[in-house]
């Protein structure tokens, strides 16, 4: 008896509607989008950190720029420096100028940022002991990149918030495609309550 009553309380449905899977695929896709920000983000994070107690070298910069992308209102501007050094008997290149280095709209910060690194100058870099080849000119993190962490922190609010949409159709607001049967009952029993009053 107990059984029965479970299976009434919670029924469950093997199909889905196409609109219910085109959801959950929708949410697939982008809990693996956050995954890999999540990822990357973390990542940039914690060689930022670390960075900040790794040896330093004597580096050469081979060559500077600032490149542009997109066009119109999306336009950016992004430093490119390339540089030299030498670390555990070998010569290794790199272009990392820091981790969680932000997209620059503005092409005067862009310039600041490369103007430091003019090709041919000598400069410091700070390289990973455990992995030579891996190097950043400015170890650290930047003032205000912390805010990175809040991306990651946004995309898993935002993938649990879509599937308790899913899951849950009767508090349906966000993706609501079609009104829920009850709208409709409810505002028949509604006007018909009011004509006979």
């Amino acid at each position: 008896m107990g059984q029965n009553s479970a299976r009434q309380s919670f029924p469950v449905s093997n199909t889905l509607d196409p609109d219910t899977k085109g959801r959950y695929l929708g949410l697939l896709g982008l809990a693996a989008l956050s995954v890999w920000i999540i990822v990357s983000i973390s990542t940039n994070i914690y060689f930022s950190v670390v960075s900040q107690h790794w040896p330093t070298a004597t580096a050469r910069v081979t060559s500077s720029g600032v490149y542009t992308h997109g066009k119109g209102v999306g336009v950016s501007w992004n430093p490119v420096v390339e540089y030299e050094y030498e670390a555990g008997g070998a010569i290794h290149h790199s272009s990392k100028i820091r981790y969680l280095m932000r997209a620059f709209y503005d092409a005067d910060e862009a310039n600041d940022v490369q103007s430091a690194y003019p090709a041919g100058r000598t400069v410091s870099v700070s390289y990973d002991p455990h992995d030579p080849e891996r190097s950043v000119l400015e170890p650290g993190l930047s003032p205000g990149m912390w805010t990175q962490a809040l991306i990651p922190l946004f995309f898993c609010g935002l993938c649990g918030y879509i599937f308790f949409e899913i899951t849950h159709p009767e508090r349906r607001l966000l993706l609501r495609s079609n009104p829920v049967e009850g709208d409709y009952e409810g505002k028949s029993k509604g006007d018909d309550e009011a004509e006979m009053a």
